[in-house]
């Protein structure tokens, strides 16, 4: 019997084994997300970043993209493709007016809106309005405010509101000044000019008025009045009175001022303001008679006295 034949397995040997004992490495892609299209609006592309990302023992390292396609994976994803955006206005609701009447100033927001389409899928996203008017198909932009509420807002509490004086038509003296008067009214809260019929019936502030300082005193002089009577028929103590006024010209016009005036100013110039008329009295047959003056005022309206010399 033959060596093969005897031994006869009940299965044949294995044609392979296991040999090695490291772990293998894997590969695989990293994407991230895709950046904003390069055009604010129209045509342009966008990019992303695609690594091949190599891991082993649990550590993963960035490698050379052509690594994942040598070790087996499909070619990688794509990291640029193109993209479309258009820019168009977005309008705001108007705001309310800023006056109830007059004419006011209504407002509103524009702002521009980018729409960026990839792939079917659109995204807005808020640009300056700068990247509106640069896109022809935004067309112009519409306006962000507009006039309201222009009637004629009514007149509440008229009244004359008066300007200066002028200045006095003289600097001394009897002189005018004069001003002019405007209607008033509150138009909105504001104190606003309106014409000389919405003031009818109110009583208009007077619009001259004389002026002018007192004018210097020039030249002053005393001025007499006549002589009064003697207070006595006869006698040698007889007097009689005379009134001494102040007289000067304050600018046309003659004016009397206080003697003090010119008591002070031209004291040397004082006329008297007594004398003596004084006479004898007659007698008749050497016999002696009384001289006598006048009878004084009553010194009381009511149970008084007056009085006389009697000499």
């Amino acid at each position: 019997m033959s060596v093969c034949r005897e031994l006869t397995p009940s299965s044949p040997p294995a044609t392979t084994r296991s040999c090695g004992v490291a772990v293998c490495a894997t590969y695989a892609y990293r994407v991230q997300p895709w950046g904003d299209c390069d055009s604010e609006c129209g045509p342009g592309q966008r990019q992303r970043v695609v690594q091949c990302i190599k891991t082993e023992s649990g550590v993963d390292t960035v490698v050379p993209i052509k690594e994942c396609t040598d070790n087996g994976l499909d070619a990688p994803p794509p990291a640029v493709e193109d993209c479309s955006s258009s820019c168009s206005y977005q309008l705001f609701p108007w705001r309310d007016c800023s006056v109830t009447c007059g004419g006011g100033i209504q407002t509103r927001d524009v702002t521009c809106i980018r729409t960026t389409t990839v792939n079917g899928v659109e995204t807005s996203t808020v640009v300056s309005l700068a990247s509106c008017a640069d896109d022809p198909t935004a067309g112009r932009q519409p306006p962000t405010q507009r006039p309201c509420n222009t009637q004629e807002c009514p007149c509440v509490d008229p009244h004359w509101l008066p300007s200066d004086w002028t200045v006095c038509s003289v600097t001394c003296g009897n002189g005018t000044r004069s001003r002019t008067l405007q209607c008033h009214c509150y138009k909105s809260g504001v104190d606003t000019a309106v014409t000389d019929d919405e003031c009818d019936g109110i009583d208009r502030p007077p619009v001259s008025e004389s002026c002018g300082d007192l004018c210097p005193c020039v030249d002053p002089r005393w001025v007499t009045d006549p002589w009064g009577p003697c207070d006595m028929t006869c006698g040698l103590h007889a007097i009689r009175r005379r009134t001494l006024r102040c007289r000067c010209q304050r600018g046309d016009i003659v004016v009397y001022e206080p003697v003090e005036l010119c008591d002070n100013e031209v004291p040397e110039l004082k006329p008297p303001e007594v004398e003596s008329c004084a006479r004898e009295c007659p007698c008749a047959n050497d016999t002696i008679r009384y001289a006598y003056t006048r009878w004084s005022a009553c010194d009381k309206e009511c149970d008084g006295t007056r009085t006389r010399k009697v000499q």
